[in-house]
C-alpha cells in the first residue's frame, strides 16, 4: 500500500502558528492568517472557495517512538 505524504517545511519559516489556504497542489499559498476563518475568507476574495487549509506548526518539534 502506497502512502501519500506531503513536506510542508517549506511553510515553517513564513507561517508559523498561522492557517494557511492551500491549492490543490498544496505548494501554492492564496492565503494566511491567525485563524481558519481568516485565512478561508481571504481565499475567498482572491477568487480561491475551496482550498486546503492547514495550521502551520509554531515550533517544529521531533518525536521517536520504539516498540520492542
Amino acid at each position: 500500500m502506497k502512502k501519500n505524504t506531503v513536506n510542508f517545511t517549506f511553510l515553517f519559516k513564513q507561517y508559523p502558528g498561522q492557517w494557511v489556504a492551500l491549492s490543490d497542489n498544496e505548494k501554492t499559498v492564496f492565503a494566511s492568517g491567525k485563524t481558519a476563518k481568516q485565512a478561508l475568507s481571504a481565499s475567498k476574495k482572491k477568487g480561491h472557495k475551496t482550498p486546503i487549509l492547514y495550521r502551520v506548526p509554531s515550533k517544529i518539534s521531533l518525536s521517536i517512538s520504539f516498540s520492542t
